[in-house]
């Protein structure tokens, strides 16, 4: 890959029990770079090369972004940071990192093949891959680093940065609506994600077509991906970028933190020799889960949210 890429990615607090997993899977990436900034011990964690570590504090990231900005900002919390990611080009300048695209991400990741999804012909093509905010990544054009001050944003940005509440200018109702509505190269398929709705107990996706019957996921000697059995045997296969667990326990019921491959599922990181053989053994899973009112609710109001995302930002 001819692109020198970043992700830019602060973390402050306690890192989750299944980290080196994440860093193992950017490990795996060589292509692309990360650049971790955070006050969290790495002692005991095997850092990849294409792992820069950056040990400083929050006030540190809010000193660097103030001396970009000529107005007083508000980066009070780890969250607010949220609100910052479309001007975490500032950050990689500050360090003075040569780079083609920048971008963000989350730690509750595992990566897949990225090389397979954000291929040469899309940096070539677009000046934005991607949508979500746990994974968004921009060209190192005028146009991408300040499409945050064009207008087409219900949020205006400069109260945004001045506000201490994590308000969502990463997402949908702030930098996507200014993407969409300005028409600049924006490259957001959702179909190559797997993003786990954190509403339910079982592993189900936010993007509903993706979702299939009789479903499973497992990282396989580092892709990652989702089978299904369209019969009692018959396995399908499917690989996707990353797949995104969010706000979940996550144990890790293998010895070893560095392999690169195994199961994927509400009771965590499994040996992969648990995959199902066939669609029997997929009864462990769906043994007596609460089907409540509450759950019918939730499936309603995921149905609402995946068609209003659809038909108004286009993902």
């Amino acid at each position: 890959m001819d692109h020198k890429i970043y992700f830019v990615v602060p973390y402050f607090g306690e890192f989750p029990n299944y980290f080196q997993l994440w860093l193992d899977s950017c490990g795996r990436n060589k292509e692309f770079n990360w650049l971790l900034l955070t006050d969290c011990s790495i002692n005991q964690l095997n850092i990849p090369r294409n792992v820069i570590v950056e040990k400083l504090t929050l006030k540190d990231i809010e000193n660097i972004i103030q001396t970009n900005l000529d107005f007083k900002i508000t980066l009070n919390s780890p969250y607010k940071l949220c609100d910052f990611r479309p001007i975490y080009w500032m950050i990689l300048d500050h360090y003075k990192f040569d780079y083609n695209f920048w971008g963000y991400c989350d730690i509750d990741l595992i990566f897949g093949r990225l090389s397979l999804f954000i291929t040469e012909d899309l940096l070539i093509k677009y000046d934005r891959i991607y949508s979500e905010g746990h994974l968004s990544l921009m060209s190192s054009s005028p146009i991408s680093k300040f499409a945050f001050v064009l207008d087409g944003s219900k949020l205006n940005w400069i109260k945004v940065y001045q506000d201490e509440k994590n308000i969502g200018f990463d997402e949908h109702h702030g930098v996507n609506r200014i993407w969409n509505n300005q028409n600049l190269p924006f490259y957001k398929n959702t179909s190559e994600i797997l993003d786990i709705d954190p509403q339910f107990k079982l592993f189900s996706l936010t993007h509903l077509p993706s979702n299939q019957k009789n479903q499973f996921f497992y990282v396989d000697t580092g892709r990652v991906l989702q089978g299904y059995f369209k019969s009692n045997k018959r396995i399908i296969v499917k690989e996707f970028a990353y797949i995104h667990i969010q706000k979940r326990k996550m144990p890790v019921n293998f010895k070893g933190f560095t392999k690169d491959s195994f199961m994927i599922d509400h009771k965590g990181f499994r040996d992969i020799n648990l995959l199902p053989k066939c669609k029997k053994d997929l009864d462990f899973a769906k043994s007596k889960i609460n089907n409540s009112l509450l759950l019918k609710k939730n499936k309603i109001k995921r149905i609402v949210r995946f068609y209003k995302n659809k038909i108004i930002y286009g993902i």
